[in-house]
């Protein structure tokens, strides 16, 4: 009974310790992404740094991989691992997400590019709402990616800015 339960407690242990360090750098995930992306939570992040439009980024994530669009970020966390990766990489500052607002009834109604559901006027990641009142500024981007102290994570900008971006799409098993 000692060695079944000692065999026990260690593959416990190991499916423990698997979780544990998901999305951690250095470690290889049971799924797989490429060298250039991040994988978390069964999600890829790949970030490109050509600078593209918005719309040209969403274009170029869809072509990058089935199901691939600019990317969702939902949890603090979630944008923390991303940024660091790209901090570790890159000196880029700002990238295109998959947040954008359409016009409409005299006011912008947002949206995530790949139909993740957004409660208007919802506060984001980093516990800020994007702005309803009509304006250019229709697209938006992680921000600060160098500064992560800073508290703003995301800005607003007109979807026209050439910057580099990230696609996230379901990782390979």
């Amino acid at each position: 009974m000692g060695r079944q339960a000692f065999w026990g407690f260690c593959l416990l242990a190991c499916l423990t310790g698997t979780s544990l360090v998901e999305g951690s750098p250095g470690v290889q995930p049971r799924s797989k992404c490429p060298d250039q992306a991040i994988y978390y939570r069964l999600r890829c992040y790949h970030p490109i740094y050509r600078s593209l439009t918005w719309d040209e980024a969403e274009i170029e994530c869809q072509h990058l991989r089935s199901g691939s669009h600019l990317a969702t970020f939902l949890t603090a966390a979630e944008e923390r691992i991303v940024s660091t990766h790209i901090r570790r990489s890159n000196s880029a500052t700002n990238a295109w997400i998959g947040m954008h607002a359409v016009q409409e009834n005299k006011k912008l109604n947002w949206q995530w590019s790949d139909a993740t559901t957004y409660t208007p006027e919802s506060v984001l990641w980093d516990n800020r709402a994007p702005s309803t009142t009509i304006s250019t500024a229709q697209c938006i981007s992680v921000t600060n990616i160098q500064s992560p102290a800073t508290a703003a994570r995301w800005i607003q900008r007109t979807c026209e800015t050439a910057l580099p971006f990230i696609c996230k799409y379901r990782a390979t098993v």
